[in-house]
């Protein structure tokens, strides 16, 4: 009897030591989480902190290579440009259901080097850049959250958005570019000659 108890006392003292100086604590493991996010251009947050929205209107998650933070607030996804005033007027917001679908893609090494893809309600395409992988990835666990819903057949049944579905929007987008180039005015088809 008293080997067994030995026996659970010293697993017990090798369990809380291993605890105690295994590896680093939770406090220290966020700490180090934050610290490489900052460095990337994305704050990362925690679930409780994206169910207080209040607490967190202007704390951005991540920001995109042209500047623009993406923002928590009242369960919409906001996107300001970073350094922007409280309250500035032309911001832009996506809110639930304005998304079907986003994705994280790799992009042009010296254009984006990472890109958040998504999906308008009505297929249509946008795409944000960022430097880093983990700002792409904060950005499409925020939209995730709080914006995409896929669209859903009669049934109530979500209906797949797959890779087919970016590369049509993306084809029509770049058609649509192309088109509107050259629909130019004439007035300003003549200044360039």
């Amino acid at each position: 009897m008293g080997t067994i108890l030995f026996l659970i006392l010293l697993v017990g003292i090798g369990a809380w030591m291993l605890r105690r100086f295994g590896g680093p604590s939770e406090e220290t493991a966020m700490r180090e989480r934050e610290s490489r996010a900052v460095g990337s251009g994305a704050r990362i947050l925690d679930a409780d902190d994206l169910d207080d929205d209040d607490d967190h209107d202007h704390d951005a998650v991540a920001v995109t290579s042209d500047g623009w933070a993406f923002v928590p607030h009242q369960r919409t996804v906001q996107l300001l440009p970073v350094g922007a005033e409280e309250g500035w007027a032309a911001k832009t917001h996506l809110a639930v259901g304005d998304l079907i679908a986003a994705r994280v893609v790799r992009g042009a090494p010296s254009v984006d080097p990472w890109r958040l893809e998504a999906l308008g309600r009505d297929h249509d395409f946008r795409a944000w850049p960022f430097e880093t992988e983990s700002a792409a990835r904060a950005a499409l666990e925020l939209v995730q959250r709080f914006t995409v819903r896929p669209p859903r057949d009669e049934e109530g049944d979500p209906i797949p958005v797959g890779e087919e579905d970016f590369f049509v929007a993306q084809r029509k987008l770049d058609e649509s570019a192309a088109q509107s180039s050259f629909d130019l005015p004439e007035d300003l088809d003549g200044e360039n000659r």
